[in-house]
């Protein structure tokens, strides 16, 4: 028996406008009636999430950041699994040197570094996406001492964008060297998401099923992915978060 259905958001529950279409919205409808809850897992922000959220009429737990975080709107987060900030810099700077755009995701926000040339299509693509205005610096802040960020806020996420050639050097350079510090997602061809290790959407989905099954282990978790011409289903146990 089904009891929960978790939905990718872009390339699955909405269209090319970033909205949910009404035959979509009416069969989650028709879902909830039934007794079946509904939750969401993207690499967004979970405030982009919350508007989508309560269209479908879902209060279940929401994955955000490609599975760095879970939180159920309008409570504490139930999972948060920043980035090593130490591990960072090289893979920063050689991003930059390649013509490649980094922005940094914290849960409340994004950063991006000044590029008088680039800066409003920038900003209006995380506009677009996840309805938050931008925060820009002049620069990182590095510490010289030991190569490391000085963030007071724990990074989320690193978003590196770019022509789709260089994403895809960068990431078939860098993701086997870093594998055991970051998890490397090709979210398409020009954007490539680097998130904690320990994250990943089939992970957190341990979450909102717990609350399905109040407490129980859930014996059999199927993660349905959706992204134009091929479906992707990982299996295995969850147990308890």
């Amino acid at each position: 028996m089904v009891r929960l259905v978790c939905l990718d958001v872009d390339g699955t529950l909405v269209d090319d406008q970033k909205r949910i279409p009404p035959q979509v919205l009416s069969a989650l409808h028709r879902l909830q009636k039934q007794g079946i809850r509904v939750t969401l897992a993207s690499g967004r922000l979970i405030s982009s999430l919350e508007s989508y959220a309560s269209s479908i009429g879902t209060e279940m737990p929401l994955i955000g950041l490609n599975g760095a975080w879970v939180e159920k709107p309008g409570a504490p987060p139930w999972l948060r699994l920043p980035l090593q900030t130490e591990g960072l810099v090289p893979l920063i700077e050689h991003a930059e040197t390649e013509g490649l755009h980094v922005s940094f995701y914290f849960a409340d926000g994004i950063v991006l570094k000044k590029n008088p040339l680039e800066d409003e299509t920038r900003l209006d693509f995380h506009w677009s996406l996840e309805k938050v205005r931008a925060e820009i610096v002049d620069n990182w802040p590095f510490s010289p001492r030991n190569n490391s960020l000085l963030m007071e806020r724990p990074i989320m996420k690193l978003l590196v964008s770019g022509n789709p050639e260089a994403v895809a050097e960068f990431n078939a350079e860098h993701e086997a060297k870093y594998r055991s510090y970051y998890c490397f997602v090709q979210s398409n061809d020009k954007h490539l998401e680097i998130v904690s290790q320990d994250a990943s959407k089939g992970e957190a989905l341990r979450y909102p099923a717990y609350v399905v099954l109040d407490g129980q282990i859930l014996r059999q978790l199927c993660w349905l992915h959706v992204r134009r011409d091929f479906i992707r289903v990982k299996e295995g146990l969850v147990s308890n978060p």
